[in-house]
């Protein structure tokens, strides 16, 4: 009787345990026309018996989800926005089971009345990049391209508007993944003209995959232009004013409906930015130092639009082909005025003032097309792209001399024309064939043809009223660069490991032909670049990535111009044509982990780098008259040195503290070590420097918030040049009005008026303290108004740890 009690006991005990284990439903929910996974889908299991919600959860980046049940019969309901409801009734579970594929297809009843949700997970996490989208910070709100890079982990913009990845400027910036005119002839000048509200998301690839070109030591940034994937008619318009004076007005458009998605992005601004600087140069020799005072005042003027349209064709349920242009013109007025003193071995001052007006007109026109072939629901697909760029920037300056001391009357002038045109031809074809659950292979090739012609005209005022050509300096350079670029790469994952590996091959042929001159050179080169990429899973909330990557950095044609050209009569910069291409190796270790409310990020870096660009500075030997004493005239020119060094270590980490509170912050430390040699002289150089990012968002009483973020920028060095140190505080408040369709912002750039650069040069003839200010603080009132669009302020976008994970395959 106890033998039987004890076997019925354990036969309870075992169904109950068998009742009570846990199994994974898992799937993927893709678009049935685009084919592209939806993020976010609402994925809800009900009791088929209660129709009583059991559990739920929602779609990663990459549209996959994995929910754990007990054994039993449920049904299965898939909801996503603007599109039709799926549901899978008496769906038995006794063990993992895996739905596939699911094909949403949008919804045409709702198209007319869809709500968008927007904004999304402020970080996700790739195996070969971090991607930010910038949908919450309020700090970039009626700013510009280069106000949202400052703002991204990683990346630095100094005061010039250059851009750095980790303290290093070489950098590759593309648009939509692909080289573009969009970054304008001047890079960082285009980046401070177009509209942050022309962005969705940021790229940061730090250990870019063979799929990526090569070009960069630093990595690549890629930026995402908006181009809404929902259904029907939405969009938002944007308003801005500001002191300095400046407004602007912007707006993001798309309709969608089974057969096509039309988008368009616009903007207009016209803006004051006002800035200065201080030079002070002391010439040394043994009988006296000569002294040379620089102030400069630059009154700027920013005048231009964009538009960004296309139509997206889905051909068949299959196929689709994007066609999309892009136009931008700007005219840019601008009046540097730059007060010189020259003490002649501390004898007599002379007192001079040089005004230049320079007007700015630059317009671009890119052209692209885009077909898309998907031969299965699993990520096997075809894309070729073709793109067609102009681009020309004409500046026009006059500048005048008067010399107030000891000649009030004496004055000179003399006229300034750049002339810069750019002409790109892009094609490129890519082939991804996921071959298993977790395997992928790609191949594709790339071909860049660049065409890129200068023509720099100077002109003196020899008599009052006539002019003559400054044969000396004016010049007109044409260069020409063509890439032809193979790849290939291998993905996997095994258990918890995941890796990807690539080789890609690029051929250069670059010409450069300086027609003032008759001057012309060639050069070709070939080389490889393989690629590394590798990912572990120590649990479900932490992992660790292992990358490798080869990569170059090509000088650019100001680089490569032996013609030089001027800042003022004594300072001049002038290209290398003899420079060469600069390489590098670099290592990137990086670890993830994920608690409920904070997530931690971190890497370790190194990289060594062979003929690395430096810019250096020397006296030329030659001099120019100021007043009636003869000053002399400094250069700086690029050269190649031996090799550097660099490695550093970088983290980030973002944690909720409360519904209402949010932090992000972000560190990186770095150092050189520079050796090598020039005209013999020794550059050999190690330096330390590191900077800081802290971002801290509140949600105060009546749904108001408030941004802060604080930047510091620690003092660096390299051959020559020792630059101090800075921190700057941007802030906002933003209010969401007209039942949450519209926001109300209002930000401080630079709240302390401490953003500029402190530099100090010393070399064997001369020293040299700088100072220089981009802009001085600006405050900025933006409304937007969205309509058939809203933010989301549900939990599940980001109110935790605000990462996601997924592998790029």
């Amino acid at each position: 009787m106890k033998k039987n009690i004890l076997l019925i006991g354990f036969a309870l005990l075992s169904v109950q345990l068998l009742m009570s284990q846990n199994f994974t439903l898992s799937g993927k929910v893709i678009d049935q026309q685009t084919k592209t996974p939806l993020e976010y889908c609402t994925i809800s299991i009900l009791d088929s018996n209660t129709n009583q919600l059991v559990e739920g959860g929602i779609t990663n980046t990459d549209g996959s989800f994995s929910i754990e049940v007990t054994k039993g019969t449920y049904t299965v309901l898939i909801d996503y926005i603007s599109f039709e409801s799926k549901k899978i009734e008496t769906l038995a579970i006794d063990s993992d089971k895996d739905l596939g594929t699911v094909l949403m297809e949008i919804n045409t009843q709702q198209l007319e009345n869809v709500v968008v949700y927007r904004e999304k997970t402020e970080v996700e996490i790739r195996l070969d990049k971090r991607i930010y989208n910038v949908g919450k910070d309020l700090t970039i709100r009626g700013g510009t391209v280069s106000d949202v890079l400052d703002n991204v982990p990683s990346v630095t913009v100094d005061i010039e508007g250059n851009v750095a990845l980790r303290g290093d400027q070489n950098v590759r910036i593309l648009i939509n993944g692909k080289p573009s005119s969009l970054v304008g002839v001047s890079g960082g000048e285009a980046l401070r003209q177009l509209p942050a509200e022309s962005i969705d998301k940021v790229e940061v690839i730090t250990s870019p995959s063979a799929r990526y070109e090569a070009e960069g030591s630093a990595g690549i940034i890629n930026i995402i232009l908006v181009k809404n994937k929902f259904g029907g008619f939405n969009g938002s318009l944007s308003s801005n004013i500001a002191y300095p004076k400046s407004f602007g007005v912007s707006g993001n458009l798309n309709y969608r409906t089974k057969k096509y998605n039309l988008f368009l992005n616009s903007g207009y601004n016209n803006g004051t930015s006002i800035g200065n600087s201080y030079y002070k140069s002391e010439f040394l020799k043994p009988e006296g130092n000569d002294e040379l005072i620089e102030n400069r005042v630059f009154d700027r003027n920013r005048v231009g639009w964009n538009t960004n349209a296309g139509i997206e064709y889905f051909i068949t349920e299959k196929s689709s082909l994007t066609t999309s242009l892009f136009l931008s013109d700007r005219d840019n007025n601008n009046i540097a005025t730059n007060q010189l003193f020259s003490t002649d071995f501390g004898l007599e001052t002379i007192e001079t003032l040089r005004q230049e007006k320079e007007d700015e007109v630059s317009n671009t026109f890119e052209f692209n097309i885009n077909f898309n072939h998907n031969f299965n629901d699993d990520g096997h697909k075809l894309s070729i792209d073709f793109q067609k760029e102009n681009s020309e920037e004409i500046e026009d300056g006059d500048v005048f001399v008067n010399e107030i001391a000891p000649n009030p009357n004496k004055k000179m002038g003399e006229t300034v024309l750049t002339d810069e045109t750019f002409d790109q031809i892009l094609i490129q074809a890519d082939y991804v064939n996921p071959f298993s659950e977790s395997g992928q292979f790609e191949a594709g090739f790339r071909t860049v043809l660049k065409d890129r012609v200068i023509l720099y005209e100077l002109t003196n005022e020899v008599t009052s009223g006539n002019f003559e050509i400054n044969t000396d300096l004016s010049n007109t350079l044409e260069y020409q660069e063509n890439i032809y670029a193979a790849y290939s790469q291998y993905g996997n994952k095994v258990g918890k490991f995941s890796y990807f590996f690539g080789l890609r091959f690029e051929q250069t042929e670059i010409t450069i032909n300086q027609k003032t001159g008759n001057q012309e050179i060639k050069n070709s080169y070939g080389d490889l670049f393989p690629t590394i990429n590798l990912s572990y899973e120590l649990t479900n909330s932490q992992s660790i990535t292992l990358g490798f990557n080869r990569r170059i950095s090509r000088p650019r044609g100001r680089f490569i111009n032996p013609f030089p050209s001027r800042s003022s009569a004594t300072n001049l910069f002038q290209g290398n044509p003899n420079i060469q291409p600069s390489y590098s190796n670099g290592l990137d270790l990086g670890y993830l982990k994920r608690w409920d409310q904070i997530s931690l990020n971190g890497s370790v870096y190194f990289t060594r780098q062979t003929d690395v660009f430096i810019f250096i500075l020397e006296d030329t030997g030659d001099k120019t008259m100021v007043g009636e004493t003869l000053v002399p005239i400094l250069r700086r020119y690029p050269i190649n040195l031996a090799s550097q060094n660099r490695y550093g270590f970088e983290l980030n980490s973002s944690a909720s503290i409360s519904k209402k509170w949010r932090v992000n912050g972000n560190i990186n430390f770095f150092a050189n070590d520079l050796k090598g040699s020039h005209n013999g002289k020794i550059y050999d150089k190690k330096s330390t420097s590191w900077s800081g990012r802290l971002s801290n968002t509140l949600t105060l009483p009546k749904k108001i918030d408030w941004q802060t973020n604080v930047f510091y920028r620690g003092p660096r060095e390299d051959a020559q040049n020792k630059s101090k140190g800075f921190a700057s505080v941007s802030t906002a408040i933003s209010k969401d009005v007209l039942k949450d369709d519209g926001t109300i912002t209002f930000r401080i750039s630079d709240v302390f008026n401490s953003q500029r650069r402190r530099s100090n040069l010393l070399t064997e003839n001369v020293k040299n303290y700088s100072e220089f200010q981009w802009r001085e603080p600006s405050y900025t009132l933006n409304f937007t108004y969205r309509f058939n669009e809203r933010k989301s302020r549900k939990s599940n976008r980001g109110e935790s740890g605000g990462e996601g994970e997924s592998f790029d395959f």
